[in-house]
């Protein structure tokens, strides 16, 4: 029997366990094309890799738009709601007819395009495969786990469903003939993905919601709120990709931005974990009026913040020509001098998305903050039509990071009576000291390994496995003699769970 309070399946888990299960669910987002890229990059060459992302951000423009800010809207009124079952069950059916009604629309007229041959005819069977990419965003029950914090069902469901995709390239995929392979691998694995959520669903809704309680058209209006800021920072991603052909008729122009955005993709979503964590429990928090318990929440969240995205910067600026011709190999050298350029958007990005969770979303702040994005947006297309025209993928990289850091700045000065930039130093000041630090280690310790020691040259994958490690060890470090706060909070929770394991 269902009922109107929260049972057990419901009741959310602590924040470090959440956020571990979050960080390692948005981790093998990306990680696992990075797993797969050393692969597929030498498999397919350049050219293909960058018809792959070109096709891609034509999908991407109509997976954006069947998204439509349900899964941010979604997930703060399934957290508001979560401890009365009915409410939210009434919550979950609105939302997602409402996400399924217009994927389907939205469906039809993707196909319309794609057999009147505006995608190419040379393209319509891939583009017809591609489709599945759609399909899976509009049947994605996501907002609902994450609403209730059941990160640890999302995980698993990853974890299988991208153990699958590995498998399947490395046996399916052995040249470039089998390119459309790739294709269809990709494809039928992003749609598996939600297909495994629904067989948790029986456990955690009530099905006993009336069609009369269901306000679908409303849902919408409310959604739409939370879509701008999604396709305002979305469109201009999608833009750089496909401006980049549009302009250069270049597939290995895509290439190159391709793989440097799935190394800085990897760190901003490893990163965004931890603002899916605090737009959920915030909006809780802000139902309940907790003051006391949102500002300690707030005041952390930036602090872990810094404590990974600081040192992630400065370190992808140290290691990248190392890493980036051992990982994709010689054809991609023209990927090193993007990555330089696209290095601080780990941080920018970052920022920007957890003061969105912690000011924007919980004070009803939306529309100012939807309008610095669009502008933002329109800014970086301009942009890009002349520093792509001029400098291909590195001028496209250029303006994106102006932009991420524009918009950074302007919301910077939009909430400095609440947020002061003193707060957010006081919250960032060691972990810089920390990255600076290391990066100066990190540094001598690569030009010696280049230079060779005793007359024995290192290879660039060595060099990025010693000096990573010197460097995790040195910034951590500095932060222990710095008596930074969530490292000692970390080593101390550490150490009280190996002191109880051992008396037990």
């Amino acid at each position: 029997m269902f009922t109107n309070k929260a049972t057990n399946e419901t009741k959310p888990k602590s924040m470090k366990v959440n956020f571990l299960y979050l960080t390692l669910y948005k981790a093998l987002l990306v990680l696992t094309p990075l797993i797969i890229a050393p692969y597929t990059s030498r498999v397919l060459g350049v050219e293909l890799v960058g018809d792959y992302s070109y096709y891609m951000s034509i999908i991407g423009y109509f997976t954006l738009i069947a998204g439509f800010g349900f899964s941010d809207y979604g997930s703060r009124v399934i957290a508001r709601y979560r401890d009365d079952q009915h409410k939210y069950s009434v919550a979950f059916f609105s939302i997602f007819i409402a996400q399924l009604l217009l994927g389907i629309g939205l469906l039809i007229v993707f196909f319309t395009l794609n057999y009147t041959y505006v995608f190419g005819k040379s393209n319509t069977l891939i583009f017809s495969i591609l489709s599945m990419q759609i399909i899976a965003v509009f049947i994605d029950p996501f907002f609902l786990f994450t609403g209730l914090e059941k990160f640890k069902q999302i995980t698993i469901r990853t974890l299988i469903i991208k153990l699958v995709l590995i498998v399947c390239i490395f046996v399916f995929v052995r040249d470039q003939s089998d390119f459309i392979n790739y294709v269809i691998i990709y494809s039928v694995v992003v749609i598996g993905s939600p297909i495994l959520m629904f067989f948790y669903l029986p456990k955690l809704l009530d099905f006993k919601v009336k069609i009369n309680e269901l306000n679908i058209l409303e849902e919408y209006k409310k959604s739409f709120t939370y879509f701008i800021p999604v396709i305002s920072v979305s469109l201009y991603a999608l833009l750089g990709k496909s401006m980049i052909r549009w302009i250069t008729n270049s597939s290995s122009e895509n290439g190159y931005f391709e793989q440097a955005t799935k190394i800085t993709n990897l760190m901003i979503n490893t990163l965004a974990a931890l603002n899916v964590l605090m737009l959920s429990r915030l909006s809780y928090l802000y139902e309940i009026k907790d003051e006391k318990q949102i500002e300690d929440k707030r005041r952390k969240g930036f602090k872990t913040l810094f404590l990974l995205s600081i040192p992630l910067v400065f370190g992808l600026i140290l290691l990248n020509p190392y890493f980036t011709t051992a990982y994709f190999g010689d054809d991609f050298s023209g990927t090193i001098n993007v990555l330089y350029v696209l290095a601080p958007i780990v941080f920018f990005s970052s920022l920007r998305m957890i003061i969105q969770s912690i000011y924007f979303v919980p004070k009803n702040k939306l529309k100012v903050y939807d309008l610095i994005l669009i502008v933002g947006t329109i800014f970086n297309v301009l942009l890009n039509i002349v520093t792509i025209y001029y400098l291909g993928a590195f001028g496209a990289a250029i303006s994106t990071t102006i932009t991420e850091l524009l918009m950074l700045i302007f919301i910077l000065f939009y909430i400095r009576k609440d947020i002061s930039l003193k707060y957010l130093l006081k919250c960032s000041y060691k972990q810089f000291i920390g990255a600076i630090i290391m990066f100066a280690v990190g540094f001598l310790c690569t030009y010696l390994l280049d230079i060779g020691l005793d007359g024995v040259r290192f290879s660039s994958l060595y060099i990025c496995i010693i000096v990573f490690i010197i460097s995790v060890f040195v910034y951590f470090l500095v932060l222990i003699l710095l008596k930074e706060e969530m490292t000692i909070l970390t080593i101390s929770s550490l150490k009280n769970k190996i002191f109880k394991r051992n008396k037990d």
